[in-house]
């Protein structure tokens, strides 16, 4: 994310919000005014030179070795280090303010300096703020603190404390190693931010005996491409310098702070501005929004105020919007608000509904399931009749549709309203009635299970759906209707088959069903009953007004060996008298002729009187 200048982390801007960052400060935070104090190597040659100690430059390099060869020559070098620490007029500057501002911006403040001096407690104590302090030795526990930690010491404690010279680092990383126990809870359990520190700095060199691999920290460093960056396994985050200043430093993580402790309505106001025109190119502002889209509360403040066409295609191309178009995606409070809202935009806009059919088309076509619930749930909101523009958006509920579990679809039928709707119609009628197969229990034999079939739809609804509007249209869509059954019952019986629940000419959809005419007994059957309800609808109608269109579907249904289909022509046999067609069926009747037969007058061979299918094949007309 963008701020200011410098691209900070997501995870760290993360940590920062949910209160698990730990800024860690060096001695670079104290070089800029009013503080003015000097870095470790300036301090040591300073001590150096009052000490008319010679050395060579290379021995700044390890600062530590060289100020215990100066405490060797008999100079008290802790009291030194206070005297050039502890001077008149220096005090803290903004970098000390800000980093106070972000570490309070996180709710749960963790600052830990091996700088001595008192600056950031300064800050703490101007702000009125209570945060516990802690000087080394007396530190807490690494996984669990709040406050500030001076690491090495600080000025309010007597000299000695402070950890200054090889010896003192020894002890306190190794012999006694107090800071090393602290500090690798902290890096276990904390993000952590370095601030104030270079590459080659010696306060490193000690810190990296307890850097383990695993946890994660980050430096604000000018110089990110410096290999010892990547040696201490510490990943750079880059400012630039303007004329050898930091200022590019101290700005971000001031605004960073201010970032963080917006409440609500700063948010509205600023998202309100940014949204006014079109999506920006300023990195700041677009890294602001991407960062808002993704987050739980701040989503619903960018969808109450966005609209139109660039901004669904800017949310569109954003990596926290991708999951939106995931089938597997994860379903969180953002991705359920974005969803509404682009489900929102397309289909009450028809100028729009082609701009969300294109970028459903450009992520592969897919749809995770709030994006499909919301889609299902504006469909549902417009009622009857559906608008022709809509009609592609029905196909994309129907391709994207989870097995169970949501009544979208269903409600989109119902909602149909045919010549209209027809296709639309016949695309739900067909993906509702969809057999799978289900693993039930099989009471009364020991935990044992069976195969069955269902439809996809629901009972209920898809019984609305076949009265209200498909059965009151079905001379113009008879064959489609037809088609669908035909296929569909044949797939039940083979998937049956498959399972080991069925034989050829035998299957447990046949043996429940009592007849294949409307009987009270199957009234609250299964919910692939209303697939045979349909078909038996449709060739019904067939032969009273279209026998030769009826004649090949019975040759065919009388040579299928699945059940549900191989017994009906049996049961609908036209014949010609006087060049009219006449059928006969058992429990009901048809207007094709003047030929009813009762169901009991072949009550050896009926469906009414017989479960088995294999015992009604003998009957005819």
């Amino acid at each position: 994310m963008w701020i200011s200048d410098v691209d900070i982390r997501e995870d760290l801007v993360a940590a920062a919000r949910d209160g698990s960052l730990v800024v860690f400060v060096g001695a670079g935070a104290s070089r800029d005014a009013p503080a003015n104090l000097p870095d470790f190597r300036q301090l040591t040659s300073h001590i150096a030179a009052e000490a008319n100690i010679s050395f060579e430059t290379g021995e700044l390099d390890r600062p530590d070795e060289l100020l215990g060869r100066i405490g060797d020559a008999g100079v008290d070098i802790h009291r030194r280090v206070r005297a050039h620490i502890d001077t008149p007029g220096s005090a803290p500057n903004a970098l000390h303010e800000a980093i106070v501002d972000l570490a309070l911006a996180t709710h749960a403040p963790r600052i830990v300096t091996t700088n001595y001096d008192t600056h950031l407690t300064r800050v703490i104590e101007a702000r009125g703020l209570g945060w516990g302090e802690y000087m080394a030795p007396a530190l807490p526990m690494g996984d669990d603190f709040e406050g500030v930690v001076y690491l090495h010491g600080s000025l309010r404690q007597e000299s000695r404390h402070l950890i200054v010279t090889d010896a003192d680092f020894g002890r306190a990383y190794l012999r006694d190693a107090w800071a090393a126990r602290f500090l690798e809870r902290m890096f276990a359990s904390f993000t952590v931010l370095f601030v104030g520190y270079s590459h080659g700095d010696i306060v490193m060199r000690y810190l990296a005996r307890s850097l383990g691999r695993q946890s994660k920290r980050y430096v604000l460093t000018p110089n990110p491409d410096a290999p010892d960056w990547r040696q201490l396994n510490l990943r750079p985050v880059a400012y630039e310098l303007r004329a050898s200043s930091h200022v590019a430093l101290t700005e971000a993580v001031a605004r960073w702070a201010r970032l963080l402790s917006m409440g609500l309505l700063e948010h509205r106001q600023q998202i309100a501005q940014l949204v006014a025109a079109p999506p920006s190119s300023v990195p700041e502002e677009k890294s602001y929004l991407a960062s808002v889209i993704g987050h739980g509360q701040l989503v619903t403040l960018f969808t109450d105020l966005t609209h139109g066409e660039s901004w669904l295609r800017w949310a569109a191309a954003q990596p926290e919007c991708r999951p939106m178009f995931d089938s597997n995606g994860p379903a969180t409070a953002s991705t359920s608000a974005l969803a509404f809202w682009f489900a929102q935009q397309c289909l009450t806009d028809e100028a729009l509904s082609s701009v969300g059919l294109s970028i459903v088309s450009e992520a592969g076509g897919r749809m995770s399931a709030s994006l499909w619930n919301a889609i299902g749930q504006q469909l549902h909101a417009r009622g009857s009749p559906r608008a022709a523009w809509l009609r592609p958006w029905v196909t994309l509920l129907v391709e994207n549709a989870p097995r169970e579990g949501r009544d979208w679809p269903e409600y989109a039928l119902v909602a149909s309203t045919l010549p209209d709707d027809r296709d639309v119609a016949l695309l739900l009628f067909d993906h509702l009635t969809e057999p799978h197969i289900v693993l039930k229990p099989l009471f009364g034999l020991g935990g044992a299970a069976r195969f069955d079939v269902e439809v996809r739809g629901d009972g209920h609804w898809l019984h609305e759906s076949w009265t209200r509007v498909l059965q009151p249209n079905l001379p113009s869509i008879v064959h489609d209707v037809l088609a669908i059954t035909d296929r569909h019952l044949r797939r039940a019986h083979r998937l049956l088959i498959a399972a080991g629940e069925a034989q050829p000419r035998w299957d447990p959809v046949s043996f429940r069903r009592s007849s294949i005419a409307n009987h009270p007994q199957d009234r609250h059957g299964d919910s692939i009953g209303l697939v045979i309800d349909a078909a038996r609808d449709c060739l019904e109608l067939l032969v009273a007004t279209d026998t030769p269109s009826a004649m090949p579907i019975i040759g065919a249904w009388s040579a299928s060996d699945v059940p549900t289909c191989g017994d009906w022509p049996s049961m609908v046999s036209p014949s010609t008298e006087g060049g009219v067609a006449t059928t006969s069926w058992p429990g009901c009747s048809t207007t094709a002729g003047s030929s009813i037969i009762s169901s009991n007058t072949r009550s050896s061979n009926c469906w009414q009187r017989h479960c088995h299918p294999q015992t009604r094949r003998s009957w005819t007309a």
